[in-house]
């Protein structure tokens, strides 16, 4: 859950990491309507090896100076590569406190790593009499590692989230389903939204735009026959010849499938900039993210909390020492 803030504020920095690059863009609350403002990216890179967090937060901070990017509370979209994905129906009348055992059990069986060495993020959705959840996963390590590195460019961040899902439809109970796909020559990313929530994410390599056109119509035909008739829309965002292409490629696929094709920004718009204006604009708008990784933030309570027992358990080991 995101770390709470005395007062909202009225811009926020919006924050893209690529697998080279970081993006950054103001957005600013006006009246009644959320502006970009001033915008810029730097060479970025992690994880990354015996970095040196200090110097890395140096480059970052004299890179928001120098391009007058004057916010320091920032959502940021975190590397489409960094995400793992699952989707599992839950078991009819399975009780609020089974549910967690249940998808604890289920992220241990799905992802290749411990879960405890996870960041979990879950979207609930709803597919004809059935629930599934969406759970999706970044390794903490990386987390940190970001974390370290803004907290030295003397950022704040308030979200780590998804990009692409602020792009296609709204995930809304009464929402039409959709489909959104960033492509880009660092690779692709698909999300499908239906039943009020997330129903399926993928990370592709770059490839050709018929490889990105199959790997499409193969998740779609994967989700529940129920989320699948209720998708109507394809949001496609990207670099401009990438995006014609694919487009040329599922076209006939997408009028089969009663979906309406929706081009997404300008093309002179780098697909990362929309990713940082969509989610600074939904933090803005709702004060929180569709999907949420920042690890919570340890209270005054929990930290002294964790101080004492440590002083009790150096003096026990005194103790038993001493005895010995």
């Amino acid at each position: 859950m995101p770390w709470p803030l005395k007062q909202s504020p009225q811009s926020v920095l919006g924050l893209c990491v690529t697998a080279d690059r970081l993006h950054a863009v103001a957005v600013h609350r006006r009246k009644d309507a959320l502006v970009a403002g001033v915008s810029g990216s730097i060479t970025f890179s992690l994880p990354a090896e015996g970095l040196d967090v200090a110097q890395a937060g140096a480059a970052v901070r004299e890179f928001l100076k120098t391009t007058g990017l004057r916010e320091r509370t920032c959502v940021v979209a975190l590397p489409a590569g960094w995400i793992m994905s699952q989707s599992v129906p839950l078991p009819a009348g399975i009780t609020p406190a089974d549910r967690d055992s249940f998808l604890e059990i289920e992220a241990e069986k799905g992802f290749p790593c411990d879960p405890l060495e996870l960041q979990l993020a879950r979207s609930a959705f709803r597919a004809g009499a059935t629930d599934h959840v969406t759970q999706l996963a970044v390794r903490r390590e990386q987390l940190a590692q970001l974390s370290a590195v803004l907290a030295a460019a003397e950022l704040s961040p308030v979200s780590y989230t998804v990009g692409v899902v602020g792009l296609g439809p709204k995930a809304a109970p009464l929402s039409p389903g959709g489909i959104a796909v960033t492509t880009e020559a660092g690779g692709s990313v698909i999300a499908i939204t239906g039943g009020g929530g997330l129903v399926a994410f993928r990370f592709l390599p770059a490839g050709s735009a018929d490889v990105l056109a199959r790997e499409l119509r193969i998740t779609v035909e994967q989700i529940p026959a129920e989320s699948r008739n209720g998708l109507k829309e394809l949001a496609l965002a990207g670099e401009e010849t990438l995006v014609g292409a694919f487009q040329a490629a599922i076209g006939g696929w997408a009028k089969n499938l009663g979906l309406a094709i929706r081009l997404v920004g300008t093309p002179r718009t780098a697909i990362a900039d929309q990713l940082a204006v969509a989610v600074a604009s939904q933090w803005l708008e709702s004060g929180s993210s569709a999907l949420e990784f920042l690890p919570p933030r340890p209270t005054r309570w929990s930290l002294w909390l964790a101080r004492y027992n440590s002083k009790r358990m150096g003096g026990g080991v005194l103790v038993a020492a001493a005895a010995l």
